[in-house]
């Protein structure tokens, strides 16, 4: 599996060892209790990072939502319009699986009722559309880096019991470790730049955190 930037598996394994280690000799061990954060949450933004910030492209969800009814409609029709006996046979195979995952008889309930799939996904889509249009906006900031910025804040705040600042202006130790975090990463961008992104979006969320 390729990582974000290219990363290989083993390169990924070494910079969350690196970043460990920096943990570890800057801020002392996680605590025995709590969430003892680590480099493995500070990395969470790099595989996922619009998703821990709530943060989406609204124009880009929404043309996969209606790609999406586009493409149920289609297999709808096109599984009716197969032969009845080919239709048959499969749905008949289908009901003969046996799938530990899958209730009894599941699949011969799917595949009898495909007809229904167009009317559930219409069902559901005005849900989908509402959570597009009330999630905050990705805008043209680096999500992965202001991710890992407040992650970073979150570390800090565990193994020091003190909470981080908000702008690496304010400064001295704290401005260390965010420069110390990032190159134990080897991210590109600047954590400063990072961190005063973090702050910004912080800023347009319905709720404080």
């Amino acid at each position: 599996m390729a990582w974000p930037g290219s990363w290989t598996d083993d390169e990924f394994e070494s910079s969350q060892k690196e970043l460990d280690k920096f943990l570890d000799e800057h801020l002392g061990p996680a605590p025995a209790i709590g969430d003892r954060l680590d480099a493995e949450y500070v990395m969470m933004p790099l595989w996922l990072p619009s998703a821990g910030l709530g943060a989406m492209n609204a124009q880009r969800e929404r043309e996969k939502l209606a790609k999406l009814r586009q493409l149920v409609n289609e297999f709808s029709k096109l599984w009716y319009s197969l032969h009845s006996d080919v239709r048959g046979e499969m749905e008949l195979l289908g009901a003969a699986i046996e799938d530990a995952n899958l209730p009894e008889h599941a699949m011969k309930l799917y595949l009898s009722r495909i007809h229904r799939l167009v009317g559930l996904i219409d069902e559901i889509l005005p849900s989908a559309r509402k959570v597009i249009d009330t999630a905050p906006r990705a805008g043209r900031r680096n999500l992965v880096n202001a991710g890992i910025a407040r992650h970073l804040q979150a570390v800090w705040f565990e193994r020091t019991g003190t909470h981080a600042p908000n702008s690496m202006t304010e400064a001295g130790c704290f401005a260390e470790f965010m420069i110390g975090a990032f190159n134990a990463l080897r991210l590109p961008g600047n954590p400063r730049a990072a961190l005063d992104s973090w702050r910004a979006f912080r800023a347009t969320l319905p709720e404080r955190e």
